[in-house]
C-alpha cells in the first residue's frame, strides 16, 4: 500500500512538471505530447510501474524528439537511440549489464551523450564504487563544485553538501524545518556514516575485507612516489 501511495505522489509531481514544460514548449513555438495525456491518475500510475512513460516534443508535424523512462535492467534498456541519462547508478542492481546495454545507444551519433549521476554506493563491491572513488584527493568547497577524472578518463562533476551550501542550497532541520548548516545537519543525523555518504559523497567501506578499502587507498597514495612490495606467499606456504 505504501508503494502505491508513493507512485500516486510521483504521478502528481509528474503532472505538475509536465504542465510547466508544456507551457515552455508553447512559448518556444513547439508542441509537447505525452502518453499520459487524458489519463486518470491510476492509469498513469500503471505506466509508472511498467516503465513506459513517454513524452514527445514536436518540431513539426512529422519530426519530434521523445523522452522515455526506462527501468535500469539490460532487457528494457537495450535497443534505443539517443541521449542517455542514468540516475542513481550506484544503486543499479546490475550496473555492468545495463551499461553494456546502453553504451551502444550513443555510439551511433557523435552528438549523443551519456550523463550519469549518483551518490556513492552503500556496497563497496558495487562496480561504481571503484569507478568513481577519487581516493585521497581533497576537494575545496566551491559553489560550482569540483571536476576530476576517473582512472578510465571519464570526467566527473562532484558537488557535496558544503558546495551546495556555498551555492545557496541550505540543509534543513528534520523537525523544525529551519535552515541549518551542514555541520549542524550532520550533528543531528542519526547515522553519521550514511550522512557522510549521501551528503558529503564519502566512499565508505562496508564489506568484511581483512583490510578496509580506504586504508589500502591511503597506503597506495603514500607510496605513489616509490614503494617496495615483498611477496611473502612462498614463505607462508613453506611455514
Amino acid at each position: 500500500l505504501m508503494g502505491q501511495e508513493n507512485i500516486r505522489k510521483e504521478v502528481e509531481i509528474w503532472n505538475i512538471l509536465l504542465d510547466a514544460y508544456r507551457k515552455i514548449c508553447e512559448e518556444a513555438g513547439l508542441k509537447l505530447t505525452s502518453n499520459t495525456d487524458g489519463l486518470a491518475t491510476d492509469d498513469v500510475a500503471e505506466l509508472f510501474e511498467a516503465s513506459k512513460l513517454e513524452t514527445r516534443i514536436w518540431h513539426s508535424n512529422s519530426n519530434y524528439s521523445r523522452t522515455r523512462v526506462v527501468a535500469p535492467n539490460p532487457q528494457t534498456a537495450r535497443g534505443f537511440s539517443g541521449d542517455v541519462f542514468g540516475d542513481e547508478i550506484g544503486f543499479w542492481p546490475d550496473f555492468e549489464g545495463v551499461f553494456d546495454a546502453v553504451e551502444p545507444i550513443i555510439s551511433r551519433n557523435p552528438e549523443w551523450l551519456m550523463w550519469m549521476a549518483t551518490t556513492p554506493p552503500k556496497d563497496d563491491t558495487h562496480p561504481v564504487y571503484d569507478l568513481l572513488d577519487p581516493g585521497e584527493v581533497k576537494f575545496p568547497a566551491s559553489a560550482r563544485g569540483n571536476w576530476f577524472e576517473t582512472e578510465a578518463g571519464y570526467p566527473v562533476h562532484r558537488l557535496d553538501a558544503y558546495d551546495g551550501e556555498l551555492a545557496g542550497l541550505p540543509m534543513y532541520h528534520p523537525r523544525s524545518g529551519a535552515a541549518v548548516s551542514v555541520a549542524e545537519a550532520r550533528e543531528l543525523a542519526l547515522n553519521k556514516i550514511n550522512f557522510d555518504r549521501n551528503y558529503l559523497l564519502k566512499f565508505t567501506a562496508s564489506g568484511s575485507s581483512a583490510i578496509a578499502r580506504h586504508l589500502i587507498t591511503a597506503a597506495q597514495a603514500k607510496g605513489a612516489d616509490g614503494c617496495t612490495g615483498i611477496d611473502i606467499s612462498d614463505n607462508l606456504t613453506a611455514a
